[in-house]
């Protein structure tokens, strides 16, 4: 079995997404590694991350075939978290856990803006099985609107300058919109090498992320999902954003056109 990126917009239901993933029968999926970013900053160019990112995945999955302890951030029962937030089992710290695994096991991490700014690098090895998620605009942006750290950092800046910029605009409409439509334009002109996924489209059929990988089997994280996932959060004025998505969502229409 491959192994796996998750990747995808902040807030998208990327936890969402990984969490069924990590519910698949022989498949575990890690909840945004620091040592994947530790990498980034190791990596003199994305090339070398993704050479990088290849022997630790080898590595990790040399670990945990070996039965050996493993840290992630999940729920204190092993379980992984469905929101990066606001999950109320959410742990003070690191999670320590072992699973049984067979020998052709999933193995995959998942990261919204580290991943998606490599994201080229990360096709071009044609080395990992690479899932995107994207979700309404409006949804994305009112959760946005909420997240207390900023939406690109200096450290995936050097990836991907273009988003650095477009992330300290003043304008938070203008901002919001053509940073959103950055992330879909990086997933679409990748379309062939990877699976777009729709947040919505998850929320009514869970398996989606099962049939990507041909197991027909119900994921376990399904119950967790419907038990902690929280309600979408409300746009402030939200017309100024149509307005921006008017005139940059060029890639936006593509996926949402109602908006």
């Amino acid at each position: 079995m491959p192994d796996v990126i998750v990747t995808g917009l902040p807030k998208s239901g990327l936890t969402v997404a990984s969490a069924l993933l990590d519910g698949l029968p022989g498949s575990i999926c890690f909840n945004s590694p620091p040592s994947h970013l530790q990498l980034a900053s190791q990596a003199a160019d994305a090339g070398t991350y993704a050479n990088l990112l290849i022997d630790d995945f080898t590595r990790l999955r040399g670990r945990l075939l070996e039965k050996h302890p493993v840290s992630d951030f999940r729920a204190e029962d092993a379980t992984p978290l469905v929101d990066e937030l606001y999950d109320p089992r959410m742990p003070a710290g690191e999670t320590t856990f072992s699973r049984p695994l067979i020998d052709d096991f999933i193995l995959g991490a998942k990261h919204h803006t580290l991943y998606t700014s490599l994201l080229p690098a990360l096709a071009a090895s044609a080395h990992f099985k690479i899932i995107a998620v994207i979700r309404s605009p409006m949804e994305i942006f009112a959760a946005w609107q909420r997240l207390p750290q900023p939406l690109v950092t200096p450290l995936t800046a050097r990836f991907w300058p273009e988003a650095f910029s477009v992330a300290h605009q003043s304008d938070q409409a203008a901002c919001f919109v053509q940073l959103y439509d950055l992330y879909l334009q990086r997933y679409h002109e990748l379309h062939d090498q990877l699976h777009i996924v729709k947040y919505e489209d998850i929320l009514t059929d869970p398996l989606i992320i099962s049939r990507l990988f041909g197991i027909q089997t119900r994921s376990s994280s399904v119950p967790l999902i419907q038990a902690y996932r929280p309600a979408p959060p409300l746009l402030t004025n939200a017309e100024p954003f149509r307005d921006a998505i008017r005139r940059y969502g060029v890639y936006t229409k593509i996926y949402y056109r109602d908006h």
